[in-house]
């Protein structure tokens, strides 16, 4: 076989790594394929931007420190296209001109965005399809100074083979630096500090606190939301708080202190609990506070905002958003997946109003009118406003329009 065959061959590969490379970062970066493969429902989020620059002027607008991520997202998105335009003019048409090569680039983009909106898995949207087409062009440029400038074809595709390398090692320096945890190229060091005294047992009870009164903590169990349970907490009862911090890149604290029975009550309501109990005696109650500087609020007055994980006969799974204060003073929500969310069992009434709000822009109600419980979706965010009794008032469904 013509070494110039072999080379080519090896481009191929390249080639289809690269599109591996791709499929990983933009549509599995939380998940496995065989775990979307496996999904019965959907389970994820998606969101639309059809404003050009929103994105990159909603992460300026942050700025106290966030620059640096401000070039880590616009930088990232473009020179994940760069070995696109590269690669294909090289193995699928030498005559291929700046149009054709924005074309199948935009199209490119275009393909993995849309798939991101309908697979459940991210945001359309419109900045990173013009981040992506900017990369894919600068691919093309640069697939064009180095042919012109080869001696003879082989040479080109040697050249070609140790630019892509170069642009892989890279590559995979930034992604295991920047996203190694999501992408799974790292994982966190866990350091565990106060837990002798905490149970290795799952907990008997998970759940949301809401008062704490004469040795009396009320909170709901999060596998029956209409269930207010009580627990009494007795003199040798291990009370603690737990907090974690990311102590430096890649490496988390976890931390249980001890905290006295006067001190529950400063907590805020809809703080995370978690109940052992062993022969009717509460062993220890650990309260899990949000790390921001606000605390949880996933529980405000009898309101929740959450994902529809199932749908059943009495109602439906919420997978609650917890709000987090950053450091700048903007807010992001937050919820967990698998192991990690926070699933509370809704339960529905006849009784029970439920409204439709259209979104655009993922701020703005355009328009709003009843629904009926057949009209709820898995996936959707909601708000579910909960009575005294713990069964649900009102369901406040937003949805995202064009």
């Amino acid at each position: 076989m013509k070494k110039r065959n072999v080379e080519k061959i090896v481009l191929y590969i390249i080639f289809i790594l690269y599109i591996c490379i791709l499929v990983k970062i933009v549509l599995l970066k939380n998940l496995s394929l065989m775990d979307l493969l496996n999904r019965d429902i959907v389970t994820g989020y998606h969101s639309i931007n059809l404003i050009p620059f929103q994105t990159i002027i909603d992460f300026i607008t942050m700025g106290n420190g966030q620059y640096l991520r401000i070039v880590s997202n616009v930088l990232g998105n473009i020179a994940i296209f760069v070995p696109l335009g590269y690669l294909f003019p090289i193995l699928f048409s030498k005559i291929i001109n700046k149009f054709k090569m924005t074309i199948i680039v935009f199209g490119f983009s275009l393909c993995f965005e849309s798939m991101q909106y309908v697979l459940y898995l991210g945001t359309f949207d419109i900045d990173d399809l013009l981040l992506n087409t900017i990369g894919g062009l600068i691919g093309y440029l640069i697939y064009r100074i180095v042919y012109r400038h080869s001696t003879k074809e082989v040479g080109f595709y040697r050249i070609s083979i140790g630019f892509c390398c170069i642009l892989f090692a890279f590559g995979f320096i930034a992604a295991k630096e920047e996203f190694g945890n999501l992408l799974g190229l790292t994982s966190a060091n866990i350091e565990t500090i106060g837990d002798n005294s905490i149970p290795k047992e799952e907990a008997n009870y998970i759940g949301e606190y809401i008062s704490y009164d004469k040795g009396i903590v009320s909170f709901y169990n999060n596998e029956n939301i209409a269930q207010l349970k009580t627990v009494k907490i007795e003199d040798d009862t291990d009370l603690y708080i737990m907090t974690n911090k990311e102590v430096s890149n890649n490496n988390i604290q976890v931390k249980y202190d001890k905290i006295t029975s006067n001190e529950i009550s400063t907590l805020l309501k809809g703080t995370r609990l978690k109940v052992w109990q062993i022969n009717n005696h509460i062993d220890v109650i650990v309260f899990i506070p949000s790390t921001s500087k606000t605390g949880e609020v996933a529980i405000e007055d009898n309101n929740y905002r959450g994902i529809i994980e199932n749908i059943n006969q009495d109602g439906f799974s919420l997978n609650i958003i917890k709000t987090e204060e950053m450091n700048d003073g903007s807010s992001i929500g937050i919820s967990g997946r698998g192991e990690y969310a926070n699933l509370i069992q809704m339960k529905c009434t006849t009784s029970t109003k439920y409204i439709l709000n259209n979104i655009k822009n993922n701020k703005d109600i355009i328009s709003s009118h009843p629904c009926a419980k057949t009209d709820l979706k898995v996936g959707d965010i909601v708000v579910v406003k909960v009575n005294n009794q713990g069964f649900v008032d009102e369901v406040q469904v937003n949805r995202s329009v064009n």
